[in-house]
């Protein structure tokens, strides 16, 4: 290959590069990184109130609503609530944990489709510090180092929730 045909390559490839992709596009909501984002926010993220979500002022545990001791490092001061969709849980306006309300088209950064069900979950995310508990007819799964938890109704193998919270 010439000097000049090289050139050009190399020209197009950075402009091309430059060139591509909106810029300010809105997050995906259909990517979960555990421990990290879902549902378009990030764990950490400053929490902007729009007529969407509801506010719920209330000091509490996360424990203290899915009564799993596991959950006891998860303080908040209040909750969003943006209907049918997704719940905040935040402390300091800081978002500590979100917990995801739809599986349908949920990826996640290892691409588990949670549509998938429960079953399929534990077997890609492999049972090396998995925490599986059991209320009722209830179940979760939960990896705490990973920063994520999966929430089974009636254990019929079908996501119901998912949460994502700070490792």
């Amino acid at each position: 290959m010439n000097f000049r045909k090289a050139a050009a390559i190399l020209c197009f490839i950075q402009i091309s590069c430059i060139s591509s992709g909106p810029t300010g596009s809105s997050p995906d909501i259909n990517l979960i990184v555990p421990g990290k984002t879902a549902e378009g926010y990030s764990i950490g993220d400053t929490i902007q109130i729009n007529d969407e979500i509801n506010i719920i002022t209330v000091p509490g545990n996360i424990k203290e609503i899915i009564k799993i001791e596991a959950f006891s490092s998860l303080n908040f001061d209040s909750i969003l609530y943006k209907q049918d969709s997704v719940i905040l849980f935040v402390e300091n306006k800081s978002i500590i944990a979100i917990a995801g309300l739809k599986s349908e088209r949920r990826i996640t950064s290892d691409a588990v489709k949670l549509s998938a069900g429960t079953g399929n979950f534990v077997q890609n995310y492999g049972t090396s510090g998995l925490e599986t508990f059991t209320i009722s007819n209830h179940t979760v799964h939960m990896y705490k180092a990973t920063g994520i938890a999966v929430f089974d109704d009636n254990s019929d193998d079908i996501i119901n929730m998912y949460m994502i919270f700070r490792k």
